[in-house]
């Protein structure tokens, strides 16, 4: 029996403790300490009378916890997942609010399952109850929740000082502050003055041996048991690239002629390339016997992968690195496919002309980043305020952001202006390449630009093609692992073209900051897994484990884009832009007009055109909020002026019929439209309006911004009520008030 055990049970015997835990088990590389393996159980029971018995949960899998159920006699309130499983719990714990000057901080319950960080707090007050409060519900977390598959980091924190404790270690040391840095860039600090640190210290174990594991099978994916109902399930489905009649698809929209490109089963089985599905679109001219001939298999899968093609006929092509000859046919293969047959435009993203940075780098100015926008204390957020903009423009973010875009607008202008086809390339073909094809398209196709469209591009460019999201995302920890947040750096982009163009996409920012979020739930085999190779091999281990045993609704890990998984219908309302419908009818109308496909975009490349992504970057800063402001209110206010417009051009139609003497059945004087987002919901939207929208709406909770933090900017009529009380979010409605809260930073 191992020493940690033997303190938690004799303390068990000689004083009343809040929980027993049994530790750990042994590893072999020096990570956790403790007996090996084994199938003993234990039952222990706190103070309160909760039962605990535990589990062997994984026993086939080394580094292995042994879990602890929670019975029927457990008084806690929190509600877990099916297939969720308590780890171990620590009582008296203190959340530290970083950015307030109220000293007194709230006390409860700290949990570590194997899906998240519970903090459950003593004396829950009913307004923190309110899912209005809340600003948005997910379903899959609370709000003072921490999934495991978020945290980007642990640190030890002792008198100022932070220490980096890595994953799959064991902590020995005493700890009476940590904090947790998460990939949303969310900071959470908790405070153990008052815990028994035997008991903390099997926690900050857990938590380190769990948030980033070896093995993506150790993911709570793979336990939880999803109850969402399958009706209405089909508006949600989204082609994921892996048969042929998915990518045939995408031939017959784009009018591609079956003599220049078609679907190619030749990695079936993945015996040429692991990165790439078993079937994708390749020239039609490279043929099986071609393949064979050029021996791709020794050159990681050098296919001219086919992405896109232009209305002129020219099309984008991504490659991985082989051999100069290897290269140089598969580049013939791709000038046959041209309507001219006009050698391709050969970009190498790899390369140090192309600007772009590389992964290591990209990697260094994203944790510097969060170094930035995620300051530990409402003081150090103060003190960097005269320097904050040399320390953004120091760590480079949107110079890559600008270098990003100005390559993809470079091959954007090359297909559709130059009418040249376009290979671009790099080492292994799974990061830069995804990035720009991506970007490529939302440029030129604008299907791409819909919600739909844009899932399915994310689904084909990144998840289909090979992005390994569980290294770039750090979702699983091995020496191999080489992290870079491309994809999030692909979706800064994205945003960067929705501001500059704000009536050309379908969705607004709250659906791309909330598919981030996605991504550090872990939940989704979207962004789980290293490649196609590795998700069939699991899915097809887990289906034959479960062929004798099946659960009630448990399958493979579902996709993300059923956002019913999520959020309710309400939340799921903010993604659609309002603007788009009625941007939709002007680019009709132009269309008609000249008898031609949409324009492309053509972006603002340049850093100075460029904006930092503050709601997704700044929205957990509850000092620099501005109540009844920002971009959140703006498409609220958008969105409800469009229902009104609607509202009336439907009047209009009404009178007209009237008019006309047509005996046609009263139209509703609102009706609500499909591809408009608020419809029946504008009372609702109003009176969130005027409660809770801020600049951080609605992922930031409604917090009491107290006033030495906040500078009231108040209107003329205003002036002279003005107090300097604290003021709270729930306080203030916009209908009451014309006052205008903006940050001093």
């Amino acid at each position: 029996m191992d020493s940690i055990q033997k303190i938690l049970l004799s303390r068990t015997t000689t004083k009343p403790a809040k929980a027993t835990f049994k530790s750990f088990l042994s590893t072999t590389n020096g990570g956790c300490e403790g007996g090996a393996g084994g199938t003993s159980s234990l039952s222990s029971s706190d103070d309160h009378g909760n039962n605990y018995s535990a589990n062997n949960y994984g026993a086939n899998m080394e580094e292995s916890f042994v879990f602890y159920e929670r019975t029927e006699d457990d008084s806690s309130e929190i509600v877990f997942h099916q297939g969720e499983i308590m780890i171990c719990k620590v009582a008296d714990v203190s959340r530290t609010l970083l950015y307030s000057t109220v000293r007194d901080e709230p006390l409860g319950t700290l949990y570590v399952t194997n899906f998240r960080v519970i903090f459950d707090l003593k004396n829950r007050s009913p307004v923190n109850e309110s899912k209005s409060d809340a600003g948005r519900c997910n379903k899959l977390i609370g709000r003072e929740d921490v999934a495991l598959s978020n945290i980007f980091g642990v640190y030890q924190v002792s008198r100022g000082k932070k220490r980096k404790l890595l994953p799959n270690t064991y902590m020995s040391g005493i700890v009476k502050r940590l904090q947790l840095h998460c990939k949303d860039f969310q900071l959470h600090q908790f405070c153990f003055k008052k815990s028994f640190q035997d008991h903390v210290k099997v926690l900050v174990n857990a938590i380190l041996h769990h948030f980033c594991p070896v093995y993506v099978e150790k993911l709570f994916a793979f336990s939880y048991v999803d109850r969402t109902p399958d009706s209405d399930a089909s508006q949600f489905l989204v082609r994921e690239y892996l048969t042929a009649e998915d990518w045939n698809f995408d031939l017959k929209r784009l009018h591609v002629d079956s003599f220049n490109f078609s679907v190619s089963h030749c990695n079936r089985g993945f015996v040429l390339s692991d990165s790439l599905p078993e079937c994708f679109v390749l020239p039609s001219s490279l043929t099986s016997a071609e393949l064979t001939k050029a021996d791709l298999s020794s050159d990681n899968g050098c296919f001219p992968v086919w992405s896109y093609s232009h209305s002129n006929g020219c099309a984008l092509i991504r490659m991985a690195y082989g051999r100069p000859e290897s290269e140089d046919e598969m580049f013939w293969h791709v000038s046959r496919s041209h309507p001219k047959l006009n050698p391709p435009s050969v970009i190498d993203l790899g390369c140090a002309a192309s600007s772009l940075p590389s992964l290591r780098k990209l990697q260094v100015s994203f944790e510097e980043l969060m170094e930035i926008c995620m300051p530990s204390t409402y003081k150090e957020l103060v003190n960097n305020d005269s320097s904050w903009f040399a320390m953004l423009d120091q760590c480079q973010w949107l110079y890559y952001v600008s270098c990003t875009l100005s390559v993809a607008s470079g091959v954007a202008q090359t297909i559709a202006l130059m009418c040249k086809s376009v290979v671009i390339k790099e080492k292994d073909g799974t990061d830069f390449n995804p990035l720009i094809s991506s970007l490529v398209q939302l440029l030129l196709d604008a299907d791409c630009r819909k919600v739909l469209g844009f899932q399915a591009l994310v689904e084909k460019e990144f998840v289909a093609l090979g992005h390994k999201f569980s290294q770039r995302c750090h979702v699983v920890s091995s020496k191999d692992t080489e992290q870079g947040p491309v994809f999030l750096l692909f979706l800064d982009c994205t945003w960067q073209l929705l501001q500059q163009f704000p009536s050309s996409f379908e969705f607004t920012e709250i659906f791309l900051i909330s598919l981030w979020d996605s991504v550090g739930l872990g939940l989704f085999r979207n962004f789980i897994f290293e490649g196609p190779k590795e998700r069939a091999g699991i899915e097809a281990s887990y289906k034959e484990n479960h062929k004798e045993n099946p659960t009630v609704n448990q399958t493979f890990p579902a996709s993300v884009w059923d956002w019913r998984r999520q959020f309710y219908p309400e939340d799921i309302a903010f993604f659609t832009n309002p603007l788009y419908s009625a941007g939709e009818q002007f680019r009709n109308l132009e269309s008609k007009k000249s008898q031609s496909e949409p324009q492309a975009l053509v972006p603002c490349c340049v850093v100075a055109g460029l904006r930092l992504w503050e709601n997704c970057f700044l929205r957990w800063l509850a000092p620099i909020q501005i109540v009844g402001g920002g971009k959140p209110s703006e498409i609220v206010a958008q969105g409800l002026i469009m229902e009104d417009i609607t509202s009336l051009q439907t009047e209009i139609l009404q009178l007209e019929d009237n008019l006309a003497g047509k005996p046609l059945p009263p139209r509703p004087r609102c009706r609500r439209a499909e591809k408009f987002i608020f419809g029946d919901s504008s009372s609702l939207l109003r009176r969130e309006l005027s409660k809770h929208v801020s600049s951080s709406y609605p992922f930031s909770p409604t917090q009491v911004v107290p006033c030495a933090l906040m500078l009231p900017v108040p209107s003329p009529d205003s002036r002279s009520s003005m107090n300097e009380d604290s003021v709270s979010i729930d306080e203030l409605t916009l209908g009451d008030s014309n006052e205008l809260f903006v940050s001093i930073v």
